[in-house]
């Protein structure tokens, strides 16, 4: 059995566990180990040092090199959903309703 190192900590297990998913895609065996009760008590997470993702110490410079590259794309993807919602020129924001004849419920 492979010694395993600890390649990111987590706040939550799910976090942790897409993580692994996306090294796992990438042929490297991984693990997490979280002290929540077998995922029943999340709150705990803070106080036990949160979800590890733990990885064989021969692939944690991989590892990190994915996981590094996965939070890049995300970081790229919400400054892309920004940029689209400052582009949005809804017209509708400028409309007004006129017409006292009806009234609103």
């Amino acid at each position: 059995m492979p010694n395993y190192v600890c390649v990111k900590t987590y706040e939550t297990r799910e976090e942790a566990e897409m993580a692994k998913g996306l090294l796992e895609a990438n042929d490297i065996d991984a693990l997490v180990f979280a002290d929540d009760i077998g995922g029943t008590t999340s709150s705990i997470l803070a106080s036990t040092g949160g979800a590890r993702l733990m990885v064989a110490k021969t692939d944690a410079k991989t590892a990190a090199s994915i996981l590094s590259d996965a939070e890049d794309e995300s970081e790229d993807d919400k400054e892309v959903k920004v940029d689209a919602e400052a582009l949005d020129d809804d017209e509708d924001d400028d409309y007004i309703d006129d017409d006292d004849d009806e009234e609103d419920f």
